[in-house]
């Protein structure tokens, strides 16, 4: 005859050992799974502290402790545009167009924006009184126009961030037109 329980039911046979080795190795896979997953799979600090992102790049991570002020500066871009310039040693002949997208990096550019938006017009003398003194042959070709960039990325610095941090950080032409 079975053996009975204590409502006097018939209880099974060894039942009850196969339900606390199943529960108990089930407890270690948990606990395994999660170890694998903490130590293994989600990335860590070497100095146990959360990595942040990066402004303007959420996707890169970087060490707090090694973070330079200007890698959390915001990037804006302004435009300069329509502007018609003789070019040097053509009596008047030859012309350059230009318009440009300036980009550049600050801690505050909605403010940088503003102090950009007062001094247009010195960027604009500086950039006329550049280009006017270049001839052909120094605007002509892919080299000589990444030199008038840099170039122009340094008088602009001097012009936009004598005073206020901030830096520009590249030049691009929309229109690019020698006549």
């Amino acid at each position: 005859m079975a053996d009975k329980d204590e409502d006097g039911l018939d209880a099974p046979k060894g039942k009850g050992k196969g339900m606390i080795i199943a529960s108990a190795i089930g407890l270690v896979v948990i606990v395994g799974a999660a170890f694998v997953v903490t130590n293994f799979l989600l990335p860590a600090s070497s100095s146990g502290e959360d990595l942040e992102a990066v402004e303007g790049d959420p996707g890169a991570k970087v060490d707090p402790k090694i973070v330079t002020p200007e890698a959390l500066w915001e990037t804006a871009k302004f435009q300069i545009e329509g502007l018609l310039v003789n070019l040097a040693g053509t009596g008047g002949r030859r012309y350059l167009k230009l318009n440009l997208t300036v980009e550049f990096s600050a801690p505050d550019v909605v403010q940088t924006g503003l102090d950009i938006e007062e001094n247009k017009v010195k960027v604009k003398d500086c950039l006329i009184t550049l280009l006017s003194g270049k001839t052909l042959e120094d605007v002509d070709g892919s080299d000589n126009k990444n030199v008038l960039k840099l170039e122009m990325i340094e008088r602009f610095t001097e012009i936009l961030f004598q005073d206020e941090p901030g830096k520009i950080d590249w030049i691009y032409y929309d229109q690019f037109l020698t006549q």
